[in-house]
């Protein structure tokens, strides 16, 4: 628990973080899902517990020392609300209307809105989803602050005809979604983020909300600078992991302001999915795919072509994803 100091509740103090509130102070790990850590005390005489990270102690929320984003960043959701359509996977609250309902990613217990002036838990806080193609997938970009934090803990709240419908709740695993910002590299003490991410794409449930593995910051030892290089050529790199399963990180530089657009094929030449498809800024991008097609239907394993055009560059990468 952070008992936080009364400066920083103070409109006219250096220390006052607009948003924050005294009871903010409960930690919730990323690691256990927003639930509490259980310790087990077997009645020895030397007695320790597992830290996060490899390290001998535990951090607040099981935040890395190096998780923090020291440049701003266009951070994207993706949600596919077609299961809050079915009474089959939508039991007990009133269906979910496309068209019509509205729905909103909000932040819950995540302290990324306390970095953008905004409260942990409040509506406020809330970004409006749209879905461009009608199709039940949904989605929105925010522009995020630095410094800012990588994890990214919500649920998802819709209007209906009897009120608003919100996912997920209680005090365990599964009360809230958690996903992760990934770096575009660590390499011993530097850190270096994207200047946008998108994150994988999260089907709407009722609860047993998905909670993601955070990714390798590196060493606790080697606390790290957090940059961001702007690019000198443009580039398509890698995928990281490869062979994957079922997602896999895939990464881009382009030097001047661009229409982006990224695509993944099939061994024969089909289009299986289009990842990005618009105007972007210079910089290192990042976007996960999940080895879903456009229909979001789990793909086969084999190999698939990553495609990106933007401007006058043009690359394709192979892929393998395994399963």
């Amino acid at each position: 628990y952070i008992a936080w100091d009364t400066t920083r509740f103070d409109t006219t103090h250096a220390n006052y973080i607009p948003g924050l509130f005294m009871v903010n102070g409960w930690e919730e790990p990323g690691i256990t899902g927003g639930g509490d850590r259980i310790y087990l005390f077997p009645g020895l005489a030397d007695q320790t517990t597992t830290g996060d990270f490899g390290a001998d102690q535990q951090f607040f929320n099981s935040l890395h020392p190096n998780s923090v984003i020291g440049t701003p960043i266009d951070l994207t959701f993706n949600i596919d609300m077609t299961p809050a359509t079915n009474a089959s996977t939508n039991p007990t609250n009133t269906l979910f209307r496309p068209g019509i309902d509205t729905v909103y990613i909000q932040f819950d217990g995540c302290l990324i809105p306390i970095t953008q002036h905004q409260t942990m838990y409040g509506t406020d806080n809330r970004i409006m989803l749209t879905s461009p193609n009608a199709d039940g997938k949904y989605t929105a970009t925010v522009s995020l602050n630095a410094p800012t934090f990588y994890q990214v803990c919500y649920r998802i709240t819709y209007t209906s005809s009897t009120g608003e419908v919100m996912n997920g709740g209680g005090t365990s695993l599964g009360r809230r979604y958690y996903q992760y910002i990934l770096p575009t590299s660590v390499n011993g003490s530097t850190v270096t983020w994207p200047v946008s991410f998108s994150l994988a794409e999260m089907p709407w449930m009722q609860n047993n909300l998905t909670v993601e593995d955070p990714p390798n910051l590196g060493s606790i030892d080697a606390i790290s600078e957090n940059i961001d290089i702007l690019p000198n050529k443009y580039a398509l790199y890698q995928n990281y992991p490869n062979p994957f399963n079922p997602s896999t990180v895939i990464t881009y530089s382009i030097m001047n302001p661009e229409n982006v657009k990224l695509e993944v094929f099939n061994i024969v030449g089909e289009k299986v999915a289009t990842l990005v498809n618009q105007i972007q800024t210079a910089g290192v991008h990042s976007v996960v795919w999940n080895s879903k097609n456009e229909n979001g239907i789990s793909v086969n394993s084999g190999v698939y072509l990553l495609k990106i055009h933007a401007g006058s560059f043009s690359k394709v990468q192979k892929m393998l994803l395994l399963k």
